[in-house]
């Protein structure tokens, strides 16, 4: 998907990835491989190193100016066809009984990717959401954190993502544990 999209792009492509980690950087290697973002990262880290500074610098400096971003992943294993059933069943809740808030945050936005339609939870105002039908619950808080839910395609498991920002590193990863907490606790996991 990631090499597709880029080569159907009319702009340069900078930088894709996914959550398991497979990063494309730049279109000369289009494959999430993480080679090209690997010797990005060792390129970018000697030339830090030349200013006194590290990696971590770096990220400070990032967090500092724009937010502290933090993602974590909750994945549920859940065997045999009672989990299929139990997976499924999550998806339809989440579609049928969405959360109206989520510790704390009320959601303001939802879209879900397999119809394809995106709904601000304020105005009801609804849109269609340009990207490949999936089977994807996508929620969006009011202080700004992300929730992903979708059954993994290749295991028997249902997994989550939030992604949360803070004024600090230790905020945002905060964050994103306390909205896993109300997660599972919705979801009944």
């Amino acid at each position: 998907w990631l090499a597709n999209l880029a080569l159907a792009h009319d702009g340069p492509f900078v930088l894709g990835f996914e959550e398991a980690l497979g990063y494309s950087v730049g279109d000369v290697v289009r494959d999430k491989d993480g080679l090209s973002a690997t010797l990005l990262l060792l390129d970018l880290a000697s030339t830090l190193k030349a200013r006194g500074l590290t990696l971590w610098d770096a990220l400070a400096r990032l967090d500092a100016a724009h937010g502290a971003h933090r993602s974590a992943q909750l994945a549920i294993k859940l065997d045999g066809e009672a989990g299929a059933r139990a997976i499924e069943g999550v998806m339809r809740m989440l579609r049928t009984h969405p959360p109206s808030e989520l510790a704390g945050s009320d959601v303001v936005y939802m879209r879900d990717l397999q119809s394809r339609i995106g709904i601000d939870c304020t105005t009801g105002a609804s849109s269609e959401v340009m990207l490949p039908a999936s089977n994807v619950m996508e929620f969006t808080l009011g202080d700004g954190t992300r929730v992903l839910a979708r059954p993994s395609g290749t295991e028997p498991k249902i997994k989550f993502y939030v992604e949360a920002v803070g004024k600090t590193g230790a905020e945002a990863d905060a964050r994103t544990a306390e909205v896993i907490r109300a997660v599972r606790k919705y979801a009944k996991l």
